[in-house]
């Protein structure tokens, strides 16, 4: 499950991110329930697997836009 959210992550980052020197952007509004729809999994198991990769500081959530750490 993890690795669905992470590769679905780095997608979304890899097609619609902005790149900087040490992350990808996407400005995108992309909800909890959007992630959950897309990985076939419940909002509160990716709202778990996002604290996760966040306390990992793999990526990092802001208002709906995420920030994908690069050399995580």
């Amino acid at each position: 499950m993890e690795d669905r959210v992470e590769r679905f992550l780095f997608g979304l980052c890899t097609n619609f991110g902005q790149e900087e020197d040490d992350y990808l952007q996407v400005n995108l509004p992309v909800t909890h329930q959007l992630i959950a729809d897309v990985v076939g999994s419940s909002r509160v198991r990716v709202s778990q697997v996002l604290s996760e990769l966040s306390r990992e500081e793999k990526i990092k959530m802001k208002r709906n836009r995420i920030t994908f750490l690069k050399n995580k």
